[in-house]
């Protein structure tokens, strides 16, 4: 109905717009139709995953005791018969529970995009989630036994407290490893700046993360302390704004101040990957007429980008030589002394 409707609100005579009136809904179809069969395969996938996981022991178990509802026996091994039937479900349950979180993990952490430095975090969390299934496993079973479970926890959350200070440092260090794989600042192979250090990241690890330096050292630097500095990231980088400022002289005539806009722009077009944006008289220097130049390198590359900006200052000395333009540079200038000179010959 929604095709007919859009064919009946564009002309006859516009082809292109029916084939987009027809298009558009199949290809909305198509996408809601390959969502839901990622998540059908994921689901299968799943279930796989744990028929694979269950094992012959449950399911003899689970049998027996659906057995003995038949079966006339007496209290005290029907009693026996249950605890065990409880105590093998609840251990099935955590291993189907590693697998839910092993599959979760997967779902989240792409293995298609997983980098080796993720591995180890991975690893960690995967870690950290089976300690968490066994652990409620454990105190389910317990409980399902007849222990008193609140004394355990009571007992487990004051030893808890000095565990927890005891590790305080390596828990803080994979807690920070976890958070800087779901935000991800930087990855292996990027090149980055931390604080005033520039330099390749190497590995990401639990505890630190590795940079190699351009000056060639090796930094080794706790996740602690990375993710409380700023940090430049350069991979994304799609093209480099440069700002760069020259100065002429005071005694440079105006018509000329006039024309040194066009003679910057002529000499940056005349290089390949570049953008003009603008070039301006800025200010009055202390011993200078100050221009400011913005232009953009289509090129992330700095060895690129400096050797664009090598060509363009040779182009423009040899610009500004010929126009009998000089850079300023920094002077004094002092009067009265030939008057005092004169001064003291007289006297």
């Amino acid at each position: 109905p929604d095709v007919v409707a859009r064919r009946r609100l564009v002309h006859p005579g516009d082809s292109r717009a029916c084939r987009i009136a027809c298009v558009y809904p199949s290809s909305r179809y198509f996408a809601l139709g390959w969502r839901f069969d990622r998540v059908l395969r994921a689901s299968e996938t799943l279930l796989s995953r744990l028929a694979k996981h269950t094992h012959s022991v449950f399911l003899a178990v689970i049998g027996l005791r659906i057995s003995a509802t038949v079966l006339d026996l007496p209290t005290d091994e029907l009693s026996w018969l249950t605890r065990g039937a409880i105590i093998v479900v609840i251990i099935q349950l955590g291993v189907w529970g590693t697998v839910i979180a092993q599959f979760l993990i997967a779902w989240i952490f792409d293995p298609q995009r997983r980098r080796e430095n993720d591995r180890a975090t991975t690893g960690i969390i995967q870690f950290v989630a089976n300690l968490v299934v066994w652990s409620v496993v454990l105190i389910v079973g317990l409980e399902n036994l007849g222990w008193d479970v609140s004394a355990v926890l009571a007992g487990l959350g004051v030893g808890g407290i000095a565990h927890a200070r005891a590790t305080q440092t390596l828990l803080g260090g994979m807690i920070e490893t976890i958070s800087h794989v779901l935000d991800e600042p930087f990855k292996a192979g990027d090149f980055v700046i931390i604080g005033d250090r520039p330099g390749t990241v190497l590995h990401v690890g639990v505890r630190t993360t590795r940079i190699r330096a351009l000056s060639g050292e090796l930094l080794i630097i706790s996740n602690n302390d990375l993710l409380k500095s700023r940090i430049q990231n350069f991979a994304d980088l799609q093209e480099r704004r440069v700002v760069f400022h020259f100065g002429g002289e005071y005694s440079t005539p105006s018509a000329q101040l006039r024309d040194i806009p066009g003679w910057v722009r002529a000499a940056i077009e005349a290089r390949d990957q570049v953008r003009f944006d603008r070039c301006h008289f800025q200010t009055f220097g202390e011993s200078e007429l100050r221009f400011e130049t913005v232009y953009f390198v289509l090129n992330p590359d700095y060895a690129v980008f400096m050797a664009i900006q090598h060509e363009i200052n040779l182009g423009l000395c040899e610009r500004l030589e010929q126009e009998g333009v000089h850079f300023a540079f920094p002077t004094r200038t002092l009067k009265g002394l030939e008057a005092l000179a004169q001064g003291g010959e007289s006297g």
